[in-house]
């Protein structure tokens, strides 16, 4: 990911969901997500458009205040 994001691609990048199948159980499914926001070799910028922003603008979200 780190490559991808070197490139500029950080506003291409989704984090993938498929809960119920890509795990077995709830529990491994609920450690992904902290897993991937203590990564130290991505920004917080990064982790933050990953997790949230480039699926708002994918999905034209609208945010309530």
């Amino acid at each position: 990911m780190p490559y991808v994001i070197s490139l500029g691609l950080e506003k291409k990048i989704m984090y993938p969901s498929d809960y119920p199948h890509e795990r077995p159980t709830l529990e491994e499914f609920l450690t992904d997500i902290p897993s991937f926001r203590a990564r130290k070799d991505l920004s917080d910028e990064s982790k933050k458009l990953i997790l949230r922003d480039n699926c708002i603008d994918f999905y034209s979200l609208k945010l309530s205040k």
